[in-house]
């Protein structure tokens, strides 16, 4: 599982923004509250972050606009049992 946490972190740094994962990695997103889970992997294991800025940045409908998310937080690890 280490291996496959050191590369989503590695995406993670890579990219621009977080839009630029949407879409390209496994996840689920939650447009209201800026929280993705990532899966590291089919078995269940996932990381769980969130959109980190003083103001979360919204779309004028009030979803989270992703293209201008440049900062995220690590909220957990889950690792399946």
């Amino acid at each position: 599982m280490a291996g496959l946490l050191l590369s989503r972190l590695a995406d993670l740094r890579a990219a621009g923004c977080f839009g630029e994962l949407v879409g390209l990695l496994p996840m689920a997103v939650d447009d209201a509250t800026g929280i993705a889970v990532i899966a590291l992997d089919a078995n269940g294991p996932a990381l769980h972050v969130r959109v980190n800025h003083p103001v979360c940045p919204r779309h004028e409908g009030g979803a989270v606009d992703w293209q201008r998310g440049t900062r995220i937080q690590i909220l957990r690890i889950e690792v399946a049992t």
